[in-house]
């Protein structure tokens, strides 16, 4: 099974209470890298790829999908609150 999610910085309209600050530009690339590098070593994960700012994950089985949303929701609300979001949730790739 393979699943899309396209991430991009943070912005000025995303700037909230639980996230007051952004990310400078020239440190995007570094974390977003180091996304892909947590993403891929979550146990359900068997491959990451990225086209752009768009990962791909491939996962082993579908029962697994909701472990990963969750994994990654949890990644993106902690160590990235303030620094990548997720432009819009997972597409299942056919």
């Amino acid at each position: 099974m393979q699943y899309q999610l396209p991430i991009r910085k943070i912005n000025r309209s995303d700037l909230s209470v639980v996230r007051p600050s952004m990310l400078e530009d020239k440190n995007y690339d570094t974390y977003f890298s180091a996304f892909v590098e947590d993403v891929k070593d979550l146990d359900c994960v068997t491959k990451v790829t990225h086209n752009g700012c768009d990962l791909i994950i491939t996962i082993e089985k579908e029962s697994s999908s909701e472990q990963l949303f969750e994994a990654v929701k949890v990644l993106l609300n902690s160590a990235y609150i303030d620094k990548l979001i997720a432009n819009s949730g997972f597409t299942k790739l056919a």
